[in-house]
């Protein structure tokens, strides 16, 4: 399943985790994308999920299916997961569980990638994605935690130095899953939802300009190091919020001057590779 790349915060700012191909953690997973959301007057971060229906991710254009709401590059079915050429770049002579259908309806054509708040996207979760938020699913998982962790160290990644063009878009390699992995229960879910609905303070935006987070920048893979997925859609797509626990962050601090950019979005990174899942150097295992 591929998982799009975001901004995550720490202790000196903003750094780019790179988007990656992930082996899904059970038969029937999908992935709902965190993303950024302005509440409690300040800006929040709620983590993505696993879970068997895509979530609210705040109405952010991810691409590569991720149009806003809910996920359009491919469903499970028949013991493996099917992919949406349309959306993504498969090698038809590896993969055969393949399909071609267009995808229509992205709400956020823009470089806004976080939602509510000053210049935020406006959307609101659908009733559908309330419902996928209350359903038993599972947290990220530890490979998608050390990818993270992995970016927070990288200066190369930090906004204050790469600017907005980090200097690993995507990995290149797919990332292995935990074993053993299920959907938490009921009663997890509902507490988890109700963390979620609470918030965790996140620290004040210090990118970009004043009262805007660095997520306003486009989450997508850059085109030259994306590994498998191509979008053809115009901008990147985010997902839902799941923070059943929701990263530390830092203490607030104030926002950075305001950048000398003439718009409120932040640089445009690179654009993704064109590249097929199981092409070199592209990642060594198939998707299922």
């Amino acid at each position: 399943m591929w998982t799009p790349g975001y901004w995550g915060y720490g202790q000196a700012g903003y750094y780019w985790v790179p988007g990656v191909w992930v082996n899904a953690p059970y038969m029937g997973a999908l992935w709902t994308p965190g993303y950024w959301s302005w509440g409690f007057n300040r800006y929040q971060f709620y983590r993505g999920y696993w879970g068997p229906h895509i979530g609210f991710y705040g109405g952010v254009n991810y691409g590569f299916g991720y149009i806003g709401y809910g996920y359009q590059g491919g469903y499970w079915g028949g013991g493996h997961f099917n992919y949406n050429r349309s959306v993504n770049n498969i090698d038809v002579n590896v993969v055969h569980n393949v399909y071609n259908r267009s995808v229509t309806g992205n709400t956020n054509n823009t470089r806004v990638s976080f939602n509510g708040g000053s210049g935020g996207i406006q959307a609101r979760a659908r009733p559908a994605e309330m419902a996928a938020l209350h359903e038993p699913h599972a947290a990220p998982m530890h490979a998608q935690l050390q990818n993270e962790h992995a970016a927070s160290v990288d200066r190369a990644q930090s906004a204050a130095v790469n600017h907005g063009q980090p200097a690993s878009m995507a990995l290149s390699k797919p990332l292995a899953a935990d074993r053993d992995v299920r959907p938490m229960t009921a009663p997890q879910a509902r507490s988890q939802a109700a963390m979620q609905q609470r918030g965790a303070a996140q620290a004040r935006p210090n990118f970009s300009q004043p009262g805007r987070p660095a997520a306003a920048q486009r989450n997508e893979p850059s085109r030259a190091m994306t590994p498998r997925p191509e979008a053809r859609q115009a901008t990147p797509q985010r997902a839902a919020p799941r923070p059943a626990v929701q990263e530390r962050q830092a203490p607030q601090q104030r926002p950075a001057p305001r950048q000398a950019a003439p718009e409120r979005q932040a640089p445009r990174p690179a654009a993704p590779q064109r590249a097929a899942p199981h092409e070199s150097p592209k990642p060594a295992e198939r998707p299922r």
